[in-house]
């Protein structure tokens, strides 16, 4: 996790301000540590670079089986298809190759599907991270 992205983040519970406590840093990069919440005194972890916002469980128990089962059904590359590409653009309403810098967090989104067109769009300038 980059620490200049603390700016974009509050607390899913309470919408509280996030506090880092960094355990292991490279530079501007937090390897392990966590994310506190004063307000309600919450606590989330991260590990290897990755803020954790649910329990571990959630990741691997709602989508192992569909993951490894069914690896890149929806990717538009695969399936000759640009449905993901349409649900993209409509549902975030972005144009691509917009002219200003942005940063786009693309977190818990599965397999990164939609990371490709999130690349169109910061192409002039901006970061998918």
């Amino acid at each position: 996790m980059y620490k200049g992205h603390l700016e974009f983040l509050v607390c899913p519970k309470c919408k509280g301000k996030l506090e880092l406590e960094s355990l292991e840093e490279n530079g501007e990069f937090v390897k392990e540590g966590s994310l506190e919440c004063k307000k309600c005194e919450k606590s989330y972890q991260i590990l290897q670079g990755i803020a954790r916002f649910v329990p571990q469980s959630n990741y691997a128990d709602s989508f192992g089986f569909e993951w490894n089962e069914h690896k890149k059904t929806q990717y538009d590359s695969q399936s000759g298809v640009e449905a993901s590409k349409k649900r993209f653009y409509e549902e975030s309403r972005w144009i691509a190759d917009e002219s200003k810098h942005c940063v786009i967090l693309e977190a818990g989104c599965g397999s990164g599907r939609f990371t490709p067109y999130a690349l169109e769009i910061v192409r002039g300038g901006g970061d998918v991270d």
